[in-house]
């Protein structure tokens, strides 16, 4: 019988105690997610996570069985809760960085490429790869919007432009969940017609 492990990691800390833990991926939610389930309590002694785990700390998630461990999430903390005897620790993909407000200025005849380049080297060092791109011939950058925000306007806008000038792709949500009192993960799959915006990534060095 197979023995499922888990390796995670919060800030400096390495979890020796976990409940469960929930990845979910989806270009619905533009940010893969990951929401990691703690006991209040070990031991009948309180692990008073609030005070050893911030926002912001990063995460690493390894899932595998009998010791043979992978990459399943690495991430950013974005939120700590509270559920009854529990503590609920939500984090988000490198998304999380792109959060950041940005600077108020009007962008004209500007590509969604150059746009998102643009704002890209106020969060840190990312490229920008399009599957398409089109001009907005004035795009407002105002009020504290932020790169998630943004991603979210410009994707809004595509449903307004003929369906012939963008790449359709097929791609899956996938969601693994991992119960430490069960022993088991489970994974669901679905796909669906999507449109592929634009990927932020790190250039290798």
């Amino acid at each position: 019988m197979y023995s499922m492990n888990f390796d995670i990691t919060i800030g400096k800390y390495r979890l020796a105690a976990l409940e469960k833990v929930a990845i979910k991926c989806s270009v619905e939610n533009l940010a893969d997610t990951a929401d990691i389930t703690l006991p209040g309590t070990l031991f009948n002694r309180a692990l008073k996570v609030e005070q050893k785990i911030a926002e912001g700390d990063a995460v690493r998630i390894r899932l595998g069985y009998d010791r043979i461990l992978r990459d399943e999430f690495s991430g950013y903390v974005s939120e700590i809760a509270t559920d009854n005897d529990s503590v609920r620790i939500h984090c988000e993909d490198e998304l999380y960085k792109f959060r950041k407000d940005l600077k108020d200025r009007v962008l004209k005849s500007v590509t969604v490429k150059t746009l998102l380049t643009s704002v890209a080297e106020e969060v840190g060092k990312y490229e920008v790869a399009c599957d398409y791109d089109f001009t907005y011939d004035n795009f407002n950058i105002l009020m504290r919007q932020n790169i998630k925000n943004l991603i979210v306007k410009i994707k809004q806008a595509i449903w307004l432009i003929d369906m012939g000038l963008l790449s359709d792709h097929m791609r899956g949500d996938s969601y693994y969940e991992y119960s430490e009192q069960h022993n088991y993960k489970t994974c669901r799959d679905s796909s669906y017609g999507c449109v592929m915006l634009c990927i932020f990534y790190i250039p290798a060095d």
